[in-house]
């Protein structure tokens, strides 16, 4: 058994989906990339912050300059 929809409910569903899928685009290049922290001697530094020779990498992690 073969169910058909009518043009009428597919005109009604295609702004629907339309909708949402600008939603889901916009959301994927609209947001910004996680700023991690860094913890050093117990003080919390931002991405970028550098103690002494290091500096606080995005993924957390001190590297040295």
């Amino acid at each position: 058994m073969i169910t058909r929809t009518s043009p009428r409910v597919r005109n009604l569903y295609l702004p629907i989906f339309a909708g949402l899928f600008t939603i889901v685009i916009t959301q994927v290049f609209m947001t910004t990339p996680a700023q991690a922290t860094c913890e050093y001697q117990g003080q919390i530094y931002e991405t970028g912050e550098t103690v002494g020779p290091y500096v606080c990498m995005p993924d957390g992690s001190w590297q040295p300059q």
